[in-house]
């Protein structure tokens, strides 16, 4: 594939609501054909999660961003973190652990939290980047995406960039 080649999935805000928790469950596999999205019956229901935990990420760090008293902190790894990174991961972790208390949670800034099934450990994971791209957010750079996956097996991923509006 050429690495310039894009490989995003554009999906309209009609097709988008079709896919989220309460759209159309008829016209979601159709959706999902006609705009490339590939979701194996096996892990709608972790979309439907993925989405409304991207919303959760989107509200806090729409609200922080460009606020004067954003704090910014410097990780040993010389790449900031800011107050929104923690307060996303930190509303995700607690989402999860209520829908899904079962799965073990990797996050950007939080490290690990394994399952609470020590039978299941390592079975299911999510992994979260509350903001990728940090030093944008920090700069005032509207140009971020919120990073949700889930490993069982296979990944099934979701990237959200809600300032450009991709899925």
């Amino acid at each position: 594939m050429n690495s310039s080649e894009d490989t995003s999935i554009h999906v309209s805000a009609d097709e988008f609501t079709c896919l989220r928790p309460g759209g159309d469950p008829e016209n979601r596999a159709d959706v999902a054909s006609r705009s490339g999205l590939r979701v194996a019956d096996d892990y709608i229901e972790d979309l439907e999660l993925a989405l409304p935990l991207a919303d959760i990420a989107d509200a806090i760090s729409t609200a922080r961003f460009g606020s004067l008293d954003l704090h910014v902190d410097t990780k040993p790894d010389l790449t900031p973190v800011t107050d929104a990174d923690r307060a996303v991961e930190q509303a995700l972790r607690k989402a999860l652990a209520r829908s899904r208390a079962d799965d073990a949670v990797l996050g950007e800034e939080y490290g690990d939290t394994p399952s609470s099934e020590p039978e299941t450990k390592g079975a299911r994971r999510w992994v979260i980047d509350p903001i990728d791209a940090t030093k944008n957010f920090v700069r005032g750079v509207p140009v971020r995406a919120t990073l949700i996956g889930v490993v069982d097996g296979e990944t099934a991923n979701l990237v959200y960039e809600k300032t450009i509006e991709r899925l």
